[in-house]
């Protein structure tokens, strides 16, 4: 700490304190004091936030306060306020409005947060190599910080600092209110500014685009469920006017713990700017970003970034029991299921999400998923097999649809399912879609595709003799079951099927003839043929 500065200090308070005793003594008997309030010191409520990297890793303090990883660092408004710029002879660096000059020497400003946190977390504070400026005010210019040299860039509030256009703002100028913060990155390589990809990494909301700048310092999760997190890059400067631009951040390690560890050598890659996480216990957790290397020099050019996680522990899931099936090209993809439990949470453990409280016709395909590709369908691998965007499937099993219109008569194989032999639809009769369509205890659920060339795909049913529709028939060994096959046109007349009544009773059903029939397998769904029936002329949806 510099010495006169530490005098004169003392000077002023003892000379403030002869004062007060003066004013005191001189007032006259039965005249009120001041109001004490009216006369105290600013009261500056709230927190502001730092953080700072050297080499694209975070700094671990080694000051008063040790072992600290600097990754967005919290400090009282108040406190930052009342850091006293003439302990370190830069009062004349003390807040005066950019552009009426007015002073404001208790301001909370970003240079006290950076000499605030020098204080608390610089193990060689006070030694000349915490902080060395130039420049007059509103155009100060640290040529040391840290024990580091000037090669180091800062942004606040997660951008280019400006007090106009063109002109960037220095922390001296610059008033902190709750919430504020500020990266400090400092680097190695003088080269780094003629890099394309230098920058500020920040974590944004997930479902943001890049450019939206949405950063964010916190995530919210359930246990046992994926965590998407997204990382993006900011960069602005004055031969630009200054302005940030975000864009996405690829290809950096991702780390994830109880705390942040500038050591972890974890090898979780963003992949188009984000990353899946399951945090499988409930608690606080942070997770973190290495700063990525230039593309012509490989020389870390950017910043580390960081965000706390809260895990929740996973709500109690709807469970219901259904059958369902799933079918392409005359086949099972999987044995029949009959009472199978799905639970409402199923869609989520794998990053999907549906508009439905409770069980969904999603939660189901995700079964289906499930018992079609075993262990390959993880997480990590859903996508492959599985999308889903706004609620609609836009790939199943694998299997993305063709891009064919009505009359170019050509299979789409466009995922489709039935609920309950019916169209999916709510109980007004408006149409669902897969994550939008609820699912109840003992509901049928039939997944198929669009596999005819002339949208003439045919829903079928089996009856008696008699056309009475039943899901189970009952006969003795060796004895004769006379059965009926019966269908309907997929997608028109058979979308305007409400329920199984519906489909049974539709005017333009009509019997299906020369369809080979089999028997099923149901612990695989192994197909096997009747002998004496026709081949297959008709590409047929059966039920079940």
């Amino acid at each position: 700490m510099n010495v006169g500065a530490t005098k004169a200090t003392w000077w002023r308070k003892l000379l403030a304190v002869i004062m007060s005793v003066v004013l005191v003594l001189g007032l006259a008997p039965g005249v009120p004091l001041f109001n004490q309030q009216a006369w105290a010191d600013p009261v500056y409520e709230g927190s502001v936030f730092f953080s700072i990297s050297n080499d694209g890793k975070f700094i671990v303090s080694d000051g008063a306060e040790s072992g600290i990883p600097m990754a967005y660092v919290e400090a009282p408004l108040q406190d930052v306020a009342a850091v006293d710029l003439t302990d370190w002879d830069l009062e004349e660096y003390s807040y005066t409005d950019y552009n009426t000059g007015d002073p404001d020497p208790d301001a909370p400003t970003l240079l006290k947060l950076y000499l605030y946190m020098l204080e608390h977390y610089y193990g060689s504070y006070g030694d000349g190599t915490s902080i060395a400026v130039s420049g007059s005010p509103h155009s100060l210019y640290m040529t040391t910080f840290w024990g580091h040299d000037q090669n180091l860039n800062y942004y606040f509030n997660g951008a280019y600092p400006l007090f106009e256009e063109g002109w960037g703002a220095t922390s001296d100028g610059i008033i902190l209110k709750d919430g504020d913060f500020a990266d400090v990155m400092m680097l190695t390589d003088w080269e780094f500014l003629n890099e394309d990809n230098a920058g500020f990494n920040y974590f944004a909301a997930s479902d943001s685009e890049p450019e939206d700048g949405a950063i964010v310092h916190s995530y919210e999760a359930t246990a046992g469920e994926p965590l998407t997190v997204q990382v993006i890059r900011g960069w602005g400067d004055v031969t630009g006017g200054g302005t940030t631009a975000y864009q996405q951040a690829d290809g950096l390690n991702i780390h994830y713990g109880t705390e942040v560890d500038p050591e972890d050598t974890s090898d979780l890659f963003l992949e188009d700017g984000k990353a899946q996480i399951t945090f499988e216990e409930p608690g606080t957790y942070y997770v973190w970003a290495d700063g990525g290397v230039g593309e012509s020099g490989g020389n870390p050019c950017q910043s580390a970034a960081s965000a706390k996680v809260t895990v929740t522990a996973a709500p109690e899931p709807t469970k219901v029991k259904v059958d369902f099936t799933s079918q392409m090209s005359g086949g099972f993809l999987h044995a029949p299921q009959f009472g199978y439990e799905v639970a409402s949470n199923l869609a989520e453990k794998y990053g999907y999400t549906d508009a439905v409280d409770g069980v969904s016709a999603l939660d189901v395909l995700v079964a289906a998923h499930e018992l079609t590709f075993g262990d390959g369908f993880t997480p990590e691998t859903a996508t492959n097999y599985l999308a889903v965007s706004n609620n609609n499937v836009d790939k199943q099993f694998g299997v993305e649809p063709a891009d064919v219109g009505p009359w170019d008569f050509e299979p789409s194989f466009k995922g489709c399912f039935f609920v309950n032999r019916a169209f999916p639809q709510d109980a007004e009769g408006t149409g669902t879609t897969i994550g939008t369509q609820a699912v109840a205890d003992g509901d049928v659920v039939e997944f198929f595709f669009d596999e005819s060339a002339y949208m003439a795909n045919t829903y079928t049913w089996f009856t008696d003799a008699e056309g009475a529709y039943s899901r189970e028939f009952t006969t003795c060994a060796g004895e004769d079951l006379d059965l009926m096959l019966r269908g309907v046109w997929f997608p028109d007349p058979a979308q305007r099927l409400a329920d199984e009544d519906a489909m049974v009773n539709f005017e333009s059903a009509r019997d299906v003839d020369s369809a080979q029939l089999y028997t099923v397998d149901l612990e695989t769904g192994a197909l096997a043929e009747i002998d004496g029936i026709d081949a297959l002329t008709t590409r047929i949806i059966p039920g079940f």
